[in-house]
């Protein structure tokens, strides 16, 4: 398990999890527009609704069968302006059809290229990730998955 970062305060909130869900389609630009407002990226996890047949009203929200769901772990003090982008973009009145909210996260640990590394380092990791070209990763891949389905 990874080492937990012990707050400086007892009772400080660093991060919140804000949790989006839109229409199936929808979460690359939700993913993309919230970088641009402060995230470093998030999570999308494919959903389905069990319900009844048809559309079904939620406390007014229609829900689709399909809809994605986005967690993106940030600092507390960027997660107001990323949720407002997300809201005006993605929203109710918008073809996502999507709604936002957010938790508050008390410990944030994390298990990054094989070592742990706390809550400190999130910053010069992403400062990492984002130097690394995107390109060549997927042609690393590629070229392993050649030579494994050949053999």
């Amino acid at each position: 398990m990874g080492k937990i970062l012990k707050k400086e305060k007892e009772n400080e909130i660093t991060h919140d999890l804000i949790i989006a869900v839109v229409n199936q389609g929808y979460s690359e630009d939700l993913v993309n527009n919230a970088r641009e407002a402060g995230a470093s990226g998030g999570t999308v996890i494919n959903a389905r609704a069990q319900a009844y047949e048809g559309m079904v009203n939620f406390f007014g929200i229609s829900v689709q069968a399909e809809k994605e769901v986005i967690l993106m772990l940030v600092d507390r003090e960027k997660k107001l302006s990323i949720m407002q982008d997300i809201s005006q973009m993605y929203g109710l009145n918008s073809k996502a059809n999507g709604i936002v909210f957010s938790l508050p996260v008390d410990e944030v640990t994390q298990h990054i290229l094989g070592r742990h590394t706390l809550d400190k380092d999130v910053q010069s990791i992403n400062a990492l990730d984002k130097k690394v070209s995107d390109k060549s990763v997927p042609a690393k891949i590629k070229k392993s998955k050649k030579r494994t389905s050949n053999e």
